[in-house]
């Protein structure tokens, strides 16, 4: 099993070389990240129409 990282993500944003382990944990989360964002906005602001961000 694979070791969990405690380093925040914030830091590893800011490593000029982060461990391995610490970039797949940082690119997993920003992987879905933005799905989750627009899940949370839509259960915030349901009247809001779909907006094409891309």
């Amino acid at each position: 099993m694979a070791r969990v990282s405690r380093v925040p993500l914030s830091f590893i944003l800011s490593s000029k070389n982060p461990r391995p382990e610490d970039k797949a944990r940082l690119d997993k989360f920003m992987s879905t990240f933005r799905e989750r964002s627009k899940e949370k906005i839509a259960r915030e602001f349901p009247h809001l129409p779909e907006a094409k961000i891309d």
